[in-house]
């Protein structure tokens, strides 16, 4: 019988009885004594507090605005333990996430700001963070925000939500299942941003990397309404400035990608802004990828030919598969400077490796299929135009990706409505509602129009407001 993990930041939802539940509190200027359950007397470490837990706890851990600099590791003496760190609170902790951050860093010499190792006993982990600033700013050493890594016949599920990870000199979030592992991670609102590996080399997945190895080892990965920019790497073969997908030895990774924008990152190899491999020389392995209302722009590689928004890679025996709606990808560039955003290359052993790319109702410039060697398929509705994006990604009133996307379908046999398009774009703003079949724009921003308003005197000496 597997063990099981769950290990969110977001929200959570386990099976099995708990035992206790308490309110802890974080103060900058608290004091590391008793049990920090009072809001009069808060603790000063996250640590402390986390320590505090008893077996099979649900604890909820309360972290006032300010900064705190410690490397939080998570208890391994637990068979059980349930943990939620709520960040963004005011002094007197009424309320949260009131735009007072809080902000996690970390000692120079430390290898992650929160660390996890399946080394541990548990049989259940849930880990709940939200609202959290996590920054590297100044550091030197190979530093992660959140490092999760499973190597164990476990099952963890990690969730963030309206979380930022920045300035970190290593990957951001490095998310690792092997050895029968199965993790699900969810992200949603999170911004990772102005990452770099260049003092240190050999690193992929700036922003963010995940990855399956290993025989019967399962990530299944959700990003919704995040923001991936402006991270930078070198020094390394495997690519994926923003973000690198990778299946191996055998591991079956799936992702989903919603509303998500990967912008402005720059890597040495392919896939600058995003890039899925799957590979293996003893065992197939599997990789999927749905990106729905995306926008990936502006990324560079500086290789060539390199897929400068996104590359797709199959090696040996193993399959990765992309499927593309309402998505753009358009503005990507290789080292020459020209326009290269999607490149398409398999490494085959007895030509049983194989890439799969499907695209409908998006945004798509070059793509490079190398050798012809991939499955390109059109799904139909396709443009092949400039998206007239603004310098913040976001559509420009003439822009051709407004009302050309698919808000839903009808399935088959009973002919029911399948909604495709979120109902709200990047910026929580509405998109056409439920039960609509097209109207909705492609790429993750719903275009509203910005009207300029203005006061006027009638001519009874009333004031109105003129609108154009």
């Amino acid at each position: 019988m597997k063990k099981r993990i769950v290990l969110l930041l977001s929200f959570c939802f386990f099976s099995g009885e708990i035992t206790s539940a308490a309110t802890r509190y974080i103060r900058t200027d608290g004091t590391d004594t008793g049990q920090c359950s009072s809001v009069a007397t808060p603790c000063k470490s996250i640590q402390y507090a986390i320590n505090r837990a008893a077996e099979a706890s649900n604890d909820t851990i309360r972290i006032a605005s300010g900064t705190y600099n410690e490397a939080v590791v998570i208890p391994s003496s637990f068979q059980e333990l349930h943990l939620t760190l709520s960040g963004g609170w005011n002094d007197d902790f009424s309320l949260s996430c009131n735009g007072q951050p809080t902000i996690l860093t970390a000692p120079d010499t430390s290898q992650s700001v929160i660390k996890m190792f399946d080394s541990a006993v548990w049989n259940t982990l849930d880990l709940n963070l939200t609202c959290i600033n996590f920054q590297g700013n100044g550091l030197t050493y190979p530093l992660n925000a959140i490092s999760m890594y499973s190597n164990r016949q476990n099952s963890m599920e990690l969730s963030l939500d309206r979380c930022t990870a920045s300035h970190f000199p290593g990957q951001a979030l490095l998310i690792q299942a092997e050895n029968s592992a199965q993790l699900t991670v969810q992200l949603n609102e999170v911004r990772l941003e102005h990452n770099s590996a260049l003092l240190n080399g050999n690193w992929s997945g700036i922003g963010l990397f995940a990855r399956a190895t290993d025989a019967d080892s399962v990530l299944d990965l959700d990003l919704e309404n995040c923001w991936i920019r402006d991270n930078v790497g070198d020094n390394d073969q495997q690519g994926g400035g923003g973000v690198s997908l990778n299946a191996g030895e055998g591991g079956v990774l799936n992702a989903t990608m919603t509303n998500t924008v990967i912008v402005g990152n720059e890597k040495d190899d392919t896939g600058a802004g995003l890039r899925v491999a799957a590979s293996g020389t003893t065992s197939q392995s599997v990789l999927e990828l749905d990106l729905i209302n995306s926008t990936i722009s502006g990324n560079r590689s500086l290789s060539f030919p390199a897929g400068g928004g996104l590359s797709v890679y199959a090696g040996n025996t193993s399959k990765t598969t992309v499927r593309l709606k309402n998505t753009i990808v358009w503005g990507n560039e290789n080292s020459q400077g020209a326009n290269d955003d999607i490149y398409l290359y398999e490494n085959a052993l007895n030509n049983e490796a194989e890439v799969s790319l499907t695209s409908s109702y998006s945004i798509l410039s070059s793509i490079n299929n190398e050798e012809n060697q991939s499955v390109f398929t059109d799904g139909g509705h396709n443009l092949s135009v400039d998206p007239c994006l603004r310098s913040d990604y976001h559509l420009r009133r003439n822009s051709p990706a407004i009302d050309a996307g698919q808000c839903g379908t009808r399935l088959l046999p009973l002919n029911t409505y399948y909604r495709i398009a979120p109902l709200k774009d990047i910026d929580g703003e509405d998109r056409p509602p439920w039960g609509e079949y097209t109207g909705c724009d492609i790429g993750a921003d719903e275009y509203f129009p910005r009207m300029l308003c203005f006061p006027i005197r009638t001519g009874k000496g009333d004031m109105t407001m003129i609108c154009m």
